[in-house]
């Protein structure tokens, strides 16, 4: 329960939906009341609410919402759940299912550094089942992992076979750097 009048000066989102005789307003997107909550709390008081837990999914609700209220400063928010994020794939960096989702949230998000710390992560720890399932697979997640999203942006299967080519350049390189500086 929050008071609308100061929902209506805290958003220009609530100022247009709430009128005078408005005493419920659903909220359409959210699946998590957590969600909603941690929106709020950012919305009223400009301070990040941390989940004790923040799943991919939470997440990019919770920045959906953000967007679709107007909140003040949405980038703030955006960089406090891209940093929980990250902190949580470290957590969870062996399980190959949770990067995998994560991947697709963070592309969905748009939270750009943790679809790179994804890509990364799949690369060195996941490579051979990802490209087991969703390359020469038939994951029914495979045909989300191929789609390309953006115009100029590849799709997200391609940046991970992009990423492991360039990993075995570096790799390459590396190993011959000591002959290189010889006489």
């Amino acid at each position: 329960m929050i008071n609308k009048e100061i929902l209506s000066l805290s958003s220009p989102f609530f100022c247009q939906q709430l009128k005078e005789s408005t005493t419920e307003l659903t909220v359409t997107i959210a699946e998590m009341i957590e969600s909603i909550e941690i929106c709020l709390v950012y919305l009223l008081t400009s301070r990040y609410k941390r989940p004790p837990h923040l799943s991919p999914r939470l997440a990019l609700e919770v920045f959906q919402l953000a967007v679709q209220w107007k909140v003040f400063e949405p980038k703030i928010l955006k960089n406090s759940l891209e940093r929980q994020c990250y902190e949580e794939l470290v957590k969870n960096h062996e399980n190959f299912m949770y990067v995998c989702n994560m991947l697709l949230i963070a592309e969905d998000a748009p939270f750009v550094n943790i679809q790179n710390c994804c890509v990364a992560v799949l690369i060195h720890y996941h490579f051979n089942e990802f490209v087991r399932l969703f390359i020469n697979g038939t994951h029914p997640l495979k045909e989300r992992f191929t789609q390309r999203r953006e115009f100029l942006r590849p799709s997200l299967t391609m940046q991970v076979k992009r990423g492991f080519a360039a990993s075995n350049d570096v790799r390459t390189f590396v190993k011959y750097l000591p002959l290189l500086g010889q006489d």
